[in-house]
């Protein structure tokens, strides 16, 4: 087909084309769009299904939230501010130090005057502290001694650091911490309450006390329990010149009853 025949019918080409283009266009428009609808109309469902099945909050609720949230925020402040205060005065500088009251300003980890980095690895300054230790558990005794037991650093001639002294410090803070929960346990173990009213009848069915003689029961309050004497060891209070004001221990086997003596 020449130029001029083209130029000629040209109009009627293009109509051919044009018949035939555009159905398919329409076609392929239609498929597309038909998916695209289907996918957000079951988004749509989908959102419709939640909204049907959601139990909305009003205002009253979402009121009572925020009050709670705030009271667990001061609650939280509070158990915060308790266990801050539990710790105080758990880190003390030596109170030989001539500058302890301001050391015991700082916290953990501040930087320490090279002075009192020095005052503090001094031997009757560290080292001691380590003797005081051991006289919080006393009669209790510590094998080897404090230095055995605890060991101190050595610092031999290179000059401590900032972090050096701090975590001997810390070291030496919580030792003392652990001798005092020992000495704790050592006065609960010596404390004994005094139950005799409430065993009266049983002390006197028991043991017959003659005139002028006591007997007294004394209960740990560690373990809760009376110290007996097996009914068939029984044994009698020691007789005494005095009124019932004085006591003594009665024993029988490995077990006691005991008595006071004012």
């Amino acid at each position: 087909m020449d130029k001029d025949t083209l130029v000629k019918h040209h109009f009627w080409i293009v109509l051919v084309l044009a018949i035939i283009l555009i159905p398919v266009t329409l076609g392929c428009v239609w498929a597309s769009v038909s998916d695209a609808t289907e996918a957000q109309k079951k988004k749509i469902e989908a959102s419709e299904s939640k909204l049907k099945s959601a139990r909305p909050k009003g205002k009253d609720f979402l009121d009572k939230m925020e009050e709670e949230r705030q009271k667990l925020d001061g609650m939280k402040s509070q158990v915060w501010e308790k266990c801050y205060r539990a710790q105080a005065g758990l880190i003390e500088w030596p109170v030989s130090m001539p500058s302890a009251t301001a050391l015991n300003r700082l916290y953990f980890g501040d930087p320490i005057d090279p002075r009192d980095r020095n005052e503090f690895v001094k031997g009757n300054v560290y080292v001691p502290e380590y003797d005081k230790l051991a006289e919080l558990v006393k009669p209790t005794e510590l094998a080897g001694g404090p230095s055995q037991v605890m060991k101190p650093v050595r610092w031999g001639e290179r000059a401590a650091t900032d972090e050096d002294v701090w975590l001997a410090l810390e070291d030496l803070c919580v030792y003392r911490e652990v001798l005092r929960c020992v000495d704790s346990v050592n006065k609960l173990l010596a404390t004994f309450e005094n139950k005799t009213d409430a065993a009266q009848k049983e002390l006197q069915d028991l043991f017959k006390p003659a005139q002028g003689e006591s007997v007294h029961r004394f209960e740990s309050t560690y373990c809760g329990s009376t110290w007996r004497s097996p009914a068939r060891r029984r044994a009698r209070p020691a007789r005494t010149t005095s009124a019932a004001s004085c006591a003594t221990s009665v024993t029988a086997g490995s077990t006691s009853r005991t008595s006071t003596c004012c």
